[in-house]
């Protein structure tokens, strides 16, 4: 029992120097990341050809605003999952932690809400592809922080949220 605890503990420490980690490689396209050559002008990325510069410009500046939300979003879930592998159990510090985490992710929603109004109310908005792309940046698919989700336009592709393997026949 003892050495299930500490592989517990172990696999919960993994686990938040992954996530902290993450948070601290650069973002695509950005000096340093990943892009490939061409970085951010390249031949595109995880999510898709490249934008245009003035919508990539409006895409970055979303996710520069957001990086405190995504921290506070990565560090509360960390929190919940060492609160999930303390033993013994303690109800109390997971239901605080899960608390943590939905105000985090309201936040995080509430300010990408804001930012995207006050620039499709602007006169440069957002197209199709850049939505998508702010989407899938935020899905958490290949992208730095988010939290999972449907994914992009179109949703979760017929699958049920939160489960995975392909779509159903």
């Amino acid at each position: 029992m003892k050495y299930l605890n500490s592989l517990k503990s172990a696999a919960a420490a993994l686990l938040l120097v992954t996530n902290v980690s993450l948070l601290a490689q650069p973002a695509l396209g950005e000096p340093g990341g990943p892009g490939g050559r061409g970085g951010r002008g390249g031949r595109g990325g995880p999510f898709g050809p490249a934008l245009p510069p003035e919508q990539q410009a409006l895409v970055d500046k979303i996710n520069t605003e957001l990086a405190a939300e995504n921290t506070a979003v990565t560090v509360a879930s960390s929190n919940l999952v060492v609160a999930s592998f303390i033993t013994p159990k303690d109800s109390t510090k997971i239901t605080e932690a899960n608390h943590a985490l939905a105000k985090a992710r309201e936040a995080w929603a509430a300010k990408a809400s804001k930012l995207v109004a006050q620039i499709q109310a602007s006169g440069t908005k957002l197209n199709d592809d850049a939505i998508a792309r702010l989407v899938a940046s935020a899905s958490g698919r290949g992208g730095r922080g988010g939290f999972g989700g449907r994914g992009g336009p179109g949703g979760s592709g017929g699958r049920e949220p939160g489960l995975g393997g392909p779509p159903p026949q």
